[in-house]
C-alpha cells in the first residue's frame, strides 16, 4: 500500500479538501508519489501560478510541487494529481507545467424550490416538487458542492421568484418572514413568465414537510455559504421582477405592482436585510422583468430605473458600513437593452456586471451563437458580461462530446466575457426521480448526467485538457469495453445539435428535443411536431444552414444550395448514429445496472438522431412531391417516414421502460415519448397521402 507524505503551506478547509481527494486517490490506486507538497502562499523556491486559480505544478524525483497562486490555484492543483493517478498515471508521467483559468468564473444555474409559498420558476414541474424538501438537506447540499469543486465550478447560483420571506427577517417587515417548509399536494399550472406560481388552491393544501424556524433557515443557508466558500465556490441569488409570492399575505399591503410604494420598499428592505444576513453571498442577479410595468419590450427605462431604486439601493445600503466587501449586482439583458442599464447604473458605486442568454434556452445547437452579437458590440470600457448557459435540451439522456464543448467554449467573446452559469428551466438539478429502477431514485442528477457535467467545468477552467483526459474519466467509471462505449456516445451526442440548426426554437417551451414537441401558451396545448412543422420551420439563425423549405425552394429554381442543406444534416446524423449503435452491438453485455442504463441511453439517443434525420430526408421529399407532382419524391417522402416512424418506436419503447413520465414546468404537461407514437405514426400518413 502507497504511504504517500502530504504537506501543505497553510492550514485551510481548501486545502483539507484537497488533502481528502489525494488521499483518496492514493488509497484508490495503492500508487503515488513519495510526497506531495501544496502550496496557496508565496513561496521563495516555488513560483506560484501567474493568474488567480491558477498553478504550476514541479517534480523533484518522487516529490510532486503544486504552487497556486492562491486557495484556489493550489486545490485545482492537487485534484488534478489525483485525478492523474485515478486515470492511471504513474509519478514518472508527471510533467512540469502552468495551469491557469480559461474562465475564471464557471457556474451553475439552479432554479431553487425553498417553499410553495416562495416558489422558483421551476415549480410547476415534478422534479421542482420532489425536491422542495431536498433544499433543507445539508448533507445533498455538501454532495452537490464537492461535485461542483471537482470539476471546477466555482459559482453557484441559486434562483427563485421571490427570496425574502425564506431567506430573511426584514427589520421592516417582520411578518413576512415564514417558519418551516411547506409544500402544497396541488401543483401550480403557472403562467410562462411566473405568474400563478402560489394559489388559493395551493394555500389550501399546504402541507408542513419540515419544522424550522427563520432563524434556523438563516443559520442553514450561512453555513452552506461557509461550505461553498471552503469548497472556492461563490454563491449568487438572482430573482425575477416583480414577484411578491409568500409576503403579499403580511399586513404591510405588499402586492406585485410596481407602482405599489410599499411593494418598492419592501424589495428595497429585503436587499439591504439580504446582503447583511449572508456575509458570503457574492452578488443578487436581476431582471427588468417578467412581472413589471410594461412587459417584452428592448427600450423601457422606467423599469430599470425601478430596480436601481430598490435592489441597486439595497445593497448600497448594506454595504456603506461594510468597509471594502465585493459584491455584485449583475443585470440580465432579457427586456432592456445595454444603453438603459448602463446609463441607470452610471453612478453605482458597486461591481455591476451584466448578463445574456447566449443560446437562448439551447445550448446544445451550434458551437458559435449569433444571437448576443449585438450585445456584445454594445460593451465599451472593459464592461463584462456573464453568459446565461440554458440546457433545456437534456433532461433525461446523457450527453458527451468534448469536441463540441471545446469548440463552444473556444467561440465565446472572452473579450467580453465575465463568466458563465448553466443549468435548466424545465427541472431541477437536484435529486433524480425519473428513473424507474428504484435504486437510482433519489439520486444525484448530476451523478447520472457526470460526464457532460465534467466535460464542462473542466474544459472551462482548462481548455487544452486533452480529450485523453476524458477518456481517462471514462475508463474509471466503465468497467469494461470503454473504449468502444465512449465513441458511441460522442457519436450519438452529436444528433441534437445538429437537428437544432435546421429546426430551430428559441425557448424551451417552443422546443423540447427529447419528445418532438412545444407548448402553445395560448391554447395551452402541447403538441407534437409533424412533418409540416418542420417543412415550415426555420434554420438557426447565423449559422449558415438552410431551412427545409429554402433548401427546396433552391432545387425547385434549379441552384446550387448556398448553405448547409438538411440533407447534409441528416447524412451526418445518420452516419454518426449508425456508426454509434455498430460500436454498442459490439459490447459483450453483463454490465451492472448503472453502466447497462447508460448503453441504453445511447442507444436511445443514436435512435432519436436517426428518427430526425429520416423526418428532414421525408419532410425535404414531400415538399417537393407537392411542389412539383413528381411520384419519385412521395415514394422518398413515404419511406423517410417510415424509417422515422420506426426509430421512433424504438426510441420510446426504450425510454418508457427506463423512465417514468415526468410533468416538466414550462410545457406545464407530464411527457413522456412514447404519449406520442401515435402521432409519429401520422408522418406516415402525411408523407404518403391518403388513398
Amino acid at each position: 500500500m502507497n504511504k504517500t507524505e502530504i504537506k501543505v503551506d497553510c492550514a485551510c478547509p481548501q486545502l483539507d479538501f484537497a488533502v481528502g481527494e489525494l488521499n483518496k486517490a492514493f488509497k484508490k490506486t495503492g500508487k503515488g508519489p513519495a510526497r506531495v507538497e501544496l502550496y496557496a502562499q508565496p513561496n521563495p523556491r516555488w513560483a506560484g501560478g501567474t493568474e488567480e486559480q491558477g498553478y504550476n505544478l514541479y517534480r523533484e524525483g518522487d516529490t510532486v510541487i503544486v504552487a497556486g497562486a492562491d486557495t484556489a490555484g493550489a486545490m485545482y492543483g492537487a485534484l488534478d494529481v489525483a485525478q492523474h493517478f485515478t486515470g492511471g498515471g504513474e509519478t514518472g508521467d508527471l510533467k512540469p507545467m502552468e495551469v491557469k483559468p480559461y474562465i475564471s468564473r464557471r457556474g451553475i444555474k439552479f432554479n431553487v424550490p425553498l417553499d410553495a409559498r416562495t416558489p422558483s420558476y421551476t415549480d410547476s414541474g415534478d422534479s421542482a416538487q420532489e425536491n422542495i424538501a431536498v433544499m433543507w438537506d445539508k448533507d445533498f447540499w455538501h454532495g452537490f458542492l464537492d461535485r461542483l469543486a471537482i470539476n471546477k465550478y466555482n459559482v453557484l447560483s441559486l434562483w427563485t421568484l421571490s427570496p425574502f420571506p425564506s431567506l430573511v427577517k426584514i427589520p421592516q417587515y417582520p411578518e413576512t418572514a415564514l417558519h418551516d417548509v411547506k409544500r402544497a399536494v396541488c401543483m401550480p399550472n403557472a403562467a410562462t413568465r411566473g405568474m400563478g406560481y402560489f394559489t388559493a388552491m395551493q394555500e389550501n393544501s399546504l402541507v408542513t414537510i419540515k419544522k424550522i424556524t427563520i432563524e434556523e433557515k438563516i443559520k442553514f443557508w450561512q453555513e452552506l455559504m461557509q461550505y461553498a466558500s471552503d469548497r472556492c465556490i461563490s454563491v449568487y441569488l438572482f430573482t425575477w421582477n416583480v414577484f411578491v409570492y409568500g409576503a403579499q399575505y403580511a399586513s404591510y399591503g405588499i402586492t406585485d405592482s410596481a407602482d405599489n410604494p410599499v411593494t418598492k420598499d419592501y424589495v428595497r428592505r429585503g436587499t439591504e436585510a439580504l446582503v447583511r444576513t449572508y456575509p458570503l453571498l457574492r452578488g443578487i442577479g436581476v431582471t427588468a422583468g417578467e412581472n413589471m410595468r410594461i412587459e417584452w419590450k428592448t427600450d423601457v427605462r422606467e423599469d430599470v430605473e425601478w430596480i436601481r431604486a430598490t435592489y441597486g439601493q439595497g445593497i448600497i445600503d448594506a454595504l456603506k458600513d461594510q468597509g471594502d466587501r465585493k459584491f455584485a449586482l449583475i443585470h440580465r439583458s432579457h427586456m432592456t437593452g445595454v444603453e438603459q442599464m448602463e446609463d441607470v447604473f452610471s453612478d453605482f458605486p458597486h461591481e455591476f456586471e451584466l448578463s445574456y442568454k447566449y443560446s437562448m434556452a439551447h445550448m446544445y445547437s451550434v458551437v458559435k451563437p449569433h444571437f448576443g452579437d449585438t450585445f456584445f458590440a454594445q460593451l465599451k470600457n472593459g464592461r463584462k458580461t456573464w453568459l446565461t448557459l440554458r440546457n433545456d435540451d437534456f433532461y433525461l439522456l446523457r450527453w458527451g462530446d468534448v469536441d463540441f464543448a471545446r469548440d463552444y467554449l473556444k467561440n465565446m467573446p472572452h473579450e467580453v466575457l465575465k463568466g458563465f452559469y448553466m443549468g435548466p428551466d424545465g427541472i431541477i438539478w437536484g435529486r433524480d426521480y425519473a428513473p424507474r429502477d428504484r435504486a437510482a431514485v433519489g439520486s444525484y442528477f448530476l451523478d447520472r448526467h457526470w460526464f457532460s457535467f465534467a466535460i464542462w467545468g473542466r474544459l472551462a477552467y482548462n481548455i487544452a485538457q486533452p480529450e485523453s483526459h476524458f477518456r481517462d474519466l471514462w475508463k474509471e467509471s466503465f468497467s469494461s469495453e470503454a473504449g468502444a462505449v465512449y465513441e458511441a456516445l460522442k457519436g450519438a451526442s452529436k444528433a441534437i445539435p445538429l437537428q437544432q440548426r435546421i429546426f430551430w426554437h428559441d425557448y424551451d417551451l417552443q422546443w423540447y428535443p427529447e419528445a418532438c414537441v412545444s407548448y402553445f401558451e395560448e391554447e395551452d396545448l402541447l403538441v407534437f411536431r409533424s412533418l409540416d412543422d418542420f417543412i415550415n420551420g426555420t434554420a438557426c439563425p447565423g449559422t449558415g444552414h438552410l431551412s427545409i423549405s429554402e433548401y427546396c425552394d433552391c432545387v425547385l429554381r434549379g441552384e446550387n444550395p448556398q448553405g448547409i442543406s438538411p440533407l447534409e444534416v441528416s447524412g451526418e446524423m445518420e452516419k454518426n448514429c449508425l456508426r454509434a449503435l455498430e460500436l454498442l452491438k459490439t459490447l459483450k453485455g453483463g454490465y451492472p445496472a448503472k453502466e447497462s442504463s447508460l448503453v441504453a441511453d445511447i442507444e436511445a439517443m443514436s435512435r432519436l438522431g436517426l428518427y430526425y434525420a429520416h423526418k428532414f430526408r421525408a419532410a425535404c421529399n414531400l415538399q417537393l412531391w407537392r411542389k412539383t407532382g413528381d411520384e419519385k419524391f412521395r415514394r422518398q417522402a413515404l419511406a423517410g417516414a417510415q424509417e422515422a416512424a420506426d426509430n421512433w418506436t424504438a426510441y420510446s419503447e426504450s425510454m418508457s421502460r427506463r423512465y417514468r413520465p415526468r410533468r416538466l414546468s414550462r410545457l406545464r404537461n407530464a411527457v413522456s415519448p412514447d404519449m406520442f407514437d401515435g402521432c409519429a405514426r401520422l408522418d406516415v400518413v402525411i408523407a404518403g397521402g391518403v388513398e
